[in-house]
């Protein structure tokens, strides 16, 4: 399948020169979060396959006829979402490399190698791994053939759990014409470099007694550790000026048929680069295109998509119903914080499968008492996390773009189960207000909104000791009873309807009557034992107006709070806690030591996402003139997006700084997906909000020029929105042409 024009200019608006991470959408990945190998052929730096690490992958060296390499010079290297396209150079030499993972569990790196020089050349190009012999399982199942090595390796969760899983792993070079090569070891603690000058190879070059078919390795030493040699290596015979392909791949394979993604076929040798362009044009096709005079904003959007691909899951095991994974590294599995988010934004695909599965994955594994698992594996659940998470607001999103009867009634009796669940664990007081009982199952770990009721908050973690009536976990549980009202209704429940929408008014009242405080003016924790509110000022202290429960007499709260720039609109906002909390901290810390997730005064993507919504909703629907800030939150957040503010450096990350829009570096882990930011520029910058069968078309002021966005998916229909010199235009599959100037909604019922 050709890329068509438009979406091969995805591509040149991603291309850059200082990213690596590469992905074949379907669980496995290359995407080292602070890579020592980089610079070297291959994947030493390692790869997943899902949470489970493979490290290292393999990495090529050039050789001379007497074994010795022949060092490469890095001449320059180019990213796009489909390769890592890497150019070197030795002596007469000219290499480039290009680094793809294919869909499948493939890992290829393809070969040009040319002979710039006058004479002809004799050159050896060796594509080896050397494993942790401990790591190899059943020796029956390593072994060297004619053309790859094999090997059956015993891949660790990235999560540290002691969990397992076995693959079969296999090395090749695709024209068969390599010769396999290996040896063994025994090794002291050393690191594992990919230095040709510290294998055995080197040393045995000459009298080939390690060119042959045979096993790999005998079982570890009893002490010390044994590491395993294994490569293929192809001649290199060039007369001047010519050129030749090489396809080299590393395939993972898991034991356990039901662990195994599906598998296309194999590209042959100088064709893996464009199916992997293919695979990914493919994917873009099924999304919104955009182009706009913001280049941040026109940037970000194409980015956001790459990184939801990239953290794409299944289908396999209990990813049947493909779903999305939270981040890379420990965080490439599905989480509930933030699955309902990814349904948010994938719900603007055109095909709803992936929208979908992110419920399916944790519906189809919801525990016997209704709760629901905090996080899913590819072979298993969490035995005891929980996350919050809007499940209710999720389920509606997707409903208004793709409707579905059935998909409603599938979630419907789960859902009803899991807030009957929440009531009786939950609500058990029947306060209408809802506890949290741990930091990490609001994603919170380290805030002073848990330690205002108990000083040792911060150490725990999923040890269910804390009890807060959390502003946060009350409100989601609000949107679940409404949503779980308006499915009713569809589905012709009426006691339902009755039930729930009961529910939500009891939530509603209690939001009002205990956790607005009017002398603070803020929505505020409960401390249970005490039933007073902590007025700790942190940013989901903003989340009621998510909804339709404050009113007038609220918004002088929001104003006073929010937008105070020593407290939350800070050069960067919104922080996670407020300027003048005593624990606040720019920097990531806590208690004076940097720590991997702070709350106590970063900035999040999912707060400010939801605060984006919040600020859209009440300008919406109680105060107009909250239109212009919220436009402006919307673009400060995109801008904290890229590195330095340079457009054409975007990111992903965990969490900000509220005065540098500086990301947690220090962490390493870009394309971290617990947000959702393609949705908001759909709805607030370019105006598309779904409205009952119709929509509104009603662009924020964001100061551009002109905006296109085209393939917008709803309810059957394809949707383009075009804005230039304050006028806005709408266009219903093509034809159906309404015009209107910003400022003034258009409403439309699609025929």
């Amino acid at each position: 399948m050709e890329a068509r024009l438009e979406d091969r200019r995805v591509f040149e608006l991603l291309r850059r020169e200082d990213k690596h991470y590469l992905g074949g959408g379907d669980g496995i990945i290359f995407a080292p979060p602070l890579p020592l190998w980089l610079d070297r052929p291959g994947f030493w730096d390692g790869v997943h396959y899902f949470l489970f690490a493979v490290r290292p992958a393999f990495t090529v060296t050039l050789v001379n006829p007497m074994g010795r390499e022949r060092p490469l010079e890095l001449r320059s290297r180019a990213w796009t979402p489909a390769e890592l396209n890497v150019r070197y150079a030795s002596g007469g030499l000219d290499l480039r490399e290009r680094r793809i993972v294919l869909p499948g569990g493939r890992l290829v790196s393809e070969w040009v190698v040319t002979n710039r020089g006058d004479t002809p050349t004799e050159h050896t190009l060796v594509a080896w791994t050397a494993q942790e012999g401990a790591d190899l399982a059943e020796r029956a199942h390593c072994f060297q053939d004619e053309h790859s090595v094999r090997f059956r390796l015993t891949a660790r969760d990235a999560q540290l759990r002691g969990d397992t899983l076995d693959l079969d792993v296999a090395l090749t070079v695709a024209d068969g014409a390599g010769t396999c090569i290996a040896e063994s070891q025994h090794m002291r603690a050393y690191p594992n470099p990919p230095h040709w000058a510290v294998t055995p190879f080197s040393d045995h070059w000459l009298d080939r007694r390690l060119i042959g078919t045979r096993r790999l390795a005998a079982a570890p030493p009893e002490r010390g550790r044994t590491l395993v040699f294994a490569g293929v290596s192809r001649p290199l015979l060039l007369e001047p000026g010519e050129s030749t392909t090489i396809q080299v791949r590393m395939e993972l394979e898991p034991v356990r048929p039901e662990l195994r993604v599906p598998r296309p076929p194999l590209p042959v040798a100088g064709n893996a680069w464009r199916a992997s362009y293919e695979s990914w044009a493919r994917f873009y096709q099924k999304t919104p295109l955009l182009a706009a005079s913001d280049p941040w904003v026109e940037r970000y959007f194409a980015y956001r998509w790459y990184g939801l691909r990239l953290n794409f899951l299944g289908p396999a095991g209990n990813y049947a119903a493909p779903t999305c994974a939270e981040g890379t590294e420990f965080f490439h599995d599905a989480v509930s914080y933030s699955a309902w988010c990814h349904a948010r934004e994938l719900r603007w695909l055109s095909d709803p499968t992936r929208a979908r599965g992110t419920l399916r994955t944790f519906l189809r594994q919801q525990r016997a008492d209704g709760g629901m698992p905090g996080i899913v594996y590819l072979d298993g659940v969490h035995p005891n996390a929980f996350y919050i998470a809007d499940w209710g607001g999720s389920l509606l999103a997707i409903e208004e773009v793709h409707p579905d009867a059935g998909f409603l009634a599938e979630c419907y009796g789960p859902l009803e189960r899991f807030a009957e669940h929440m009531r009786q664990d939950r609500d058990a007081d029947g306060s209408g207000m809802y506890d949290v009982r741990d930091p990490y199952e609001t994603g919170q770990e380290t805030m002073s909104r848990y330690t205002a009721v108990d000083p040792d908050a911060d150490r725990q973690h999923f040890d269910y000791r804390l009890r807060l009536k959390g502003v946060d976990i009350t409100i989601y549980m609000y949107r679940l009873h409404r949503a779980l009202a308006w499915v009713a209704a569809a589905l012709g429940d009426r006691a339902g309807v009755r039930g729930h929408d009961a529910a939500a008014d009891r939530i509603a009242h209690a939001v009002l009557e205990h956790m607005w405080d009017p002398g603070a003016q803020l929505f505020s924790d409960v401390n249970p034992e005490t039933g007073r509110r902590t007025l700790v000022k942190a940013a989901v202290c903003f989340y009621p107006y998510l909804t339709d429960i404050p009113a007038r007499e609220h918004l002088a709260g929001l104003n006073r709070h929010l937008f105070d720039q020593t407290a939350f609109w800070l050069p960067y906002p919104v922080p996670s806690t407020a300027a003048d909390d005593p624990t606040f901290s720019a920097d990531a810390e806590w208690k004076d030591v940097r720590q991997s997730c702070t709350w106590n005064g970063r900035v999040w993507p999912m707060t400010n996402s939801h605060l984006v919504d919040a600020l859209g909703n009440v300008s919406t629907t109680l105060d107009h003139g909250l239109r212009a800030r919220t436009a402006e939150l919307l673009t400060s957040y995109l801008r904290m997006l890229f590195f330095d503010g340079d457009p054409l450096r975007p990111n992903s990350f965990e969490h900000y700084s509220p005065f540098t829009g500086r990301p947690s570096l220090y962490r390493g882990l870009d394309d971290y997906q617990h947000s959702w930011v393609n949705d908001l520029i759909i709805r607030y910058v370019a105006g598309f909000r779904p409205r009952g069968t119709g929509f509104v078309l009603d662009p924020f002021p964001c100061d551009l020029e002109f905006l296109r966005l085209e393939r917008i998916p709803f309810r059957g229909h394809a949707i383009t929105i075009e804005i230039e010199e304050g006028a806005v235009r709408v266009l219903v599959d093509g034809g159906d042409v309404r015009e209107a100037r910003i400022g003034e909604p258009l409403t439309i019922e699609p025929g």
